[in-house]
């Protein structure tokens, strides 16, 4: 009975399998034992079918590499939130929607300042006036004081104790109204600014993140109220989240991005990991920079892939000739005119179109694919 043979390694050929074969290949495919003990000796044998063909693949020796695939997310490490910092306003135009670029100094909304100018003007005459009225009563404490010292220089002990608490009154009511003047004066200052503080813009080249969506003509905003969010468009990074440890700082990878029918390939590294990370910047989390990627292009789907580990002269056999039931995975071998199947241990998978075969598998046997 004759065989087709591979010509190369992985050279296959097609055509179909007799309904008897498939019959008795399924019969014969139950599991027994361990993995590892089914991979030196044939688990099932049975004869090759008469007059048929079969689609084979020869183990060969080579390399393998193992590579890593990891779905990420663009990341902006620029990205600042806006706030209002003035007091008693209300909100007068949102100028920016979502995804809206915009240039540093770009006005995003204007506020109505409710602090009156006549407020003002009170709150400025009520500094003053405390400045005139502690300046007065100063220079006539110490007038005071200074006929005193002369009254405590001719008198007896009574003059001397008048004379220090003078004095000691003098200084309290100095640092009393020395600290109520600054308050005074402070929040003078807050309805000066308040009153200027009609803008918000925006601090460097963006784009809008988001808006505040509860921010509408007339509603009251306070210091502290977030209005807008802004980011930068470069840089960016893809960041992913590698429980496995597989990534490596500076480690060259490859990004792919882009929808389903049109996905692109860009190189990238791997710039900042855990090891060199703030804890709060997640304990899996890696960023990876991109060169000369669309920044549209990034935004949809990205994944990273890399070469992880190397191994050389090991069994390599087509991924098509692995099939794998209830977690153990066999080969069929084709030899001395019967079909073995045969359990093995895959070393890995390197997610191209061959797979290591650790046990289980020589260089040279032909195997048929499934």
């Amino acid at each position: 009975m004759s065989r087709a043979k591979s010509e190369q390694g992985h050279s296959c050929r097609k055509a179909a399998l007799c309904v008897l074969l498939s019959i008795m290949l399924l019969s014969g495919c139950s599991s027994n034992g361990g993995e590892g003990e089914q991979s030196s000796s044939p688990a099932e044998s049975v004869p090759e079918a008469a007059g048929a063909s079969y689609e084979t693949c020869v183990a060969e020796l080579g390399d393998s590499v193992k590579t890593v695939s990891i779905s990420g997310s663009l990341v902006f490490p620029k990205r600042e939130e806006l706030y209002f910092s003035g007091q008693g306003a209300r909100v007068d135009t949102i100028m920016v929607q979502n995804g809206q670029e915009v240039k540093a100094g770009d006005v995003l909304a204007t506020f109505t300042v409710e602090s009156s100018e006549a407020d003002i003007k009170e709150k400025r005459l009520s500094v003053e006036q405390a400045r005139r009225s502690y300046t007065q009563e100063v220079k006539d404490r110490e007038e005071a004081i200074r006929l005193q010292k002369k009254a405590a220089a001719s008198g007896g002990k009574a003059e001397t104790l008048k004379l220090e608490e003078m004095e000691a009154s003098l200084s309290l009511y100095k640092l009393q109204e020395q600290a109520s003047i600054q308050q005074m004066e402070e929040e003078l200052e807050e309805m000066e600014s308040a009153a200027k503080n009609t803008e918000l813009k925006a601090p460097f080249d963006g784009v809008v993140d988001s808006v505040n969506p509860e921010l509408r003509k007339g509603v009251a905003v306070n210091s502290g109220t977030m209005v807008a969010a802004v980011y930068t468009k470069s840089p960016v990074y893809v960041a992913v989240e590698d429980s496995s440890h597989s990534l490596r700082l500076d480690m060259d990878v490859t990004v792919t991005a882009g929808r389903n029918n049109d996905r692109r390939e860009y190189a990238g590294k791997v710039v900042a990991a855990p090891e060199a990370l703030p804890a709060t910047m997640g304990a899996n989390t890696y960023y990876i920079e991109v060169k000369n990627a669309p920044l549209e292009i990034l935004e949809l789907t990205p994944t990273v892939s890399g070469e992880v580990a190397f191994v050389s002269d090991v069994v390599l056999v087509s991924r098509r000739a692995v099939t794998t039931e209830e977690g153990k995975s066999y080969v069929r071998v084709l030899e001395d005119g019967a079909i073995h199947k045969r359990y093995v241990v895959i070393g890995w998978d390197d997610l191209k179109s061959n797979i290591w075969i650790a046990k289980g598998v020589e260089p040279g046997q032909t195997l048929i694919l499934g």
